[in-house]
């Protein structure tokens, strides 16, 4: 009978060390795994890159806010919806296919300094014109779901005055992108890290022994810990390596977008149009405008 005990008691002493050195192997693994996704290069490379590309569209509408400054120290008003900034001289300028500078500055890959005009108005980095919204005296449920609105952190639009905001349309859709990523991002970061962490719970309590140890067993056992700790250590010093990257962070606007957001932009101005903030004479106009426009982009590209 004692034979029988002695053997299961082996077999239950065999089994929680096998376990304990599972856990322990997991555990190693899940923390090279956590380190690798929080220095993921992607992760270190990204939210500088969205946050370069948000930079320049707010260079591009501080610009925009300072012709409209100006027009309304020239007229005492701000363009109405209608006129939009179309009606700003400084910000409007018809596309020349023949102007070698506004040749030179498409040929890029990479936007230059200067505010691209056309006779829709001020376009950005995408080749796509910047929305206006003159919100005096309309009601403000006309403006209900605006792409401002959405706007909480600033990433694409200004307030230029009172009821007078502009925005673009390619930045709206690059803000939601770098939601999305964010939103990936820290869900794999977090959740990496809770994983460690219940696994380290886990093995903690079932690695736990009483505290009366022989004292010929503390060094032994101050070893493996030690041990372990150093394991540990390299799975994330590993994971940390194997992650990290440094490299030199380039805005590029992904023009190929342009049909998409030129879409986009016309899909909000037919909603300004059916809501009655502009007229039909002025939407039908600006649609013509933008469609010759455009044209003369595409002649531009394909020489």
């Amino acid at each position: 009978m004692n034979g029988m005990q002695q053997t299961t008691k082996q077999v239950h002493t065999n089994w929680r060390k096998a376990v304990r050195w599972l856990l322990f192997l997991l555990l190693w693994l899940s923390l090279a795994f956590a380190s690798y996704i929080t220095f993921k290069p992607e992760y270190e490379y990204k939210p500088g890159w969205y946050e370069n590309h948000f930079d320049k569209i707010h260079k591009d509408l501080n610009k925009v806010r300072s012709a409209l400054t100006e027009f309304r120290k020239r007229h005492g008003r701000y363009p109405s919806n209608d006129e939009g900034l179309i009606a700003v001289k400084d910000l409007s300028k018809p596309v020349d296919p023949e102007d070698i500078t506004l040749r030179v500055s498409l040929s890029r890959r990479y936007p230059s300094n200067e505010l691209l005009k056309s006779a829709a108005g001020p376009l950005s980095a995408w080749e796509v014109p910047f929305v206006y919204e003159n919100r005096r005296g309309i009601d403000p449920e006309k403006f209900a779901h605006s792409p401002v609105e959405e706007d909480h952190a600033g990433r694409y639009s200004l307030e230029v005055d009172d009821g007078i905001y502009i925005y673009s349309v390619g930045g709206w859709e690059l803000s939601r992108e770098y939601d999305g990523f964010l939103t990936k991002m820290y869900l794999e970061i977090w959740g990496t890290r809770s994983l460690f962490l219940v696994l380290l719970i886990i093995y903690l309590i079932f690695s736990y022994r009483s505290r009366a140890k022989k004292v010929q067993q503390i060094w032994f056992t101050a070893t493996k810990v030690a041990a372990k700790i150093l394991l540990l250590l390299l799975s994330f010093f590993t994971g940390m390596a194997s992650g990290s990257v440094t490299c030199y962070i380039m805005m590029y606007f992904d023009r190929e977008k342009r049909p998409n957001l030129t879409a986009k932009y016309c899909t909000l101005l037919e909603k300004y149009k059916e809501r009655g903030i502009i007229k039909e004479e002025a939407y039908q106009t600006l649609l013509e405008t933008l469609k010759q426009e455009q044209k003369a982009l595409d002649e531009i590209r394909e020489d």
